[in-house]
């Protein structure tokens, strides 16, 4: 196990290592066999399930994380991205992909729950755009819909909307739902 080492002496004797080196290499030992594991089982359980669609989730921190994985998944959309959200400022990567998006014919089509004098004009600019903008009053989740395939589900605090968790859903039924 690696906590006592062969000196090439005749007769052979042997030193025990310092009880830190000893469980340090013992630890990094197990953690790296735990990996290869790990990654024997992926496989076995990949060449067993076979293609068979799994719903797959994944969780998100942060407004950013957010933003990015709309974009990442809107350059996959082909036919429409369905939006409910409070309707806040966006970057400027999720303006340019629902641009591009726009442009290949995908039908970009929002929900906004906050419409007032704080964001009218970036509603508008949107439907100026060429993104379907309605709104319900109601407000404290995301939910963006991407062909009827994957789902990003997010909730934030109304306080602070920077703070957000989301679920990126890979599951087509619950999707469609």
């Amino acid at each position: 196990k690696g906590f006592v080492v062969a000196l090439e002496t005749r007769p052979a004797t042997f030193q025990p290592i310092p009880p830190s080196t000893a469980v340090t290499y013992f630890s990094q030992f197990k953690v790296k066999h735990i990996e290869e594991l790990k990654l024997r089982a992926i496989e076995r359980v990949s060449k067993i399930g076979g293609n068979n669609p799994k719903t797959q989730m994944s969780v998100l921190t942060g407004k950013n994380a957010l933003f990015a994985a709309y974009v990442r998944l809107a350059k996959e959309a082909t036919r429409e991205i369905l939006i409910i959200s409070i309707g806040e400022p966006v970057n400027d990567d999720m303006k340019l992909i629902n641009r591009d998006c726009l442009e290949r014919g995908v039908a970009i089509k929002f929900i906004v729950h906050r419409s007032n004098n704080s964001n009218k004009q970036l509603l508008q600019s949107w439907v100026t755009m060429g993104i379907a903008v309605k709104h319900i009053p109601d407000w404290g989740f995301h939910l963006v819909v991407f062909d009827g395939q994957k789902s990003i589900l997010a909730v934030n605090n109304p306080a602070q909307t920077e703070e957000r968790l989301s679920l990126l859903i890979d599951n087509k039924g619950l999707s469609t739902a």
